[in-house]
């Protein structure tokens, strides 16, 4: 997911490797080094970060752990997409 102040885009895994290019060409361009593992790392912390707040709030419950779950399994395909 993208959260914008208008919006959230949720984007799917074909996505993230064209938007990380997009990133990558703009982050260069601006005279700033780049890692695509660097920006997964990121991404990772901050999806893992969202996950425990979730499981603080609402507990380890039924609807809880099929959400983590694939969120966890969404992080392994970005992985395989940004490193």
């Amino acid at each position: 997911m993208l959260f914008t102040e208008e919006s959230i885009h949720i984007i799917d895994v074909g996505e993230v490797g064209e938007i990380a290019a997009d990133f990558e060409q703009g982050h260069i361009q601006e005279g700033n080094s780049f890692s695509r593992k660097s920006l997964y790392e990121q991404m990772r912390l901050w999806v893992i970060r969202g996950l425990l707040a979730i499981i603080r709030e609402r507990g380890m419950v039924r609807q809880t752990i099929p959400y983590v779950q694939r969120n966890l399994e969404l992080l392994e395909k970005f992985k395989h997409v940004l490193c």
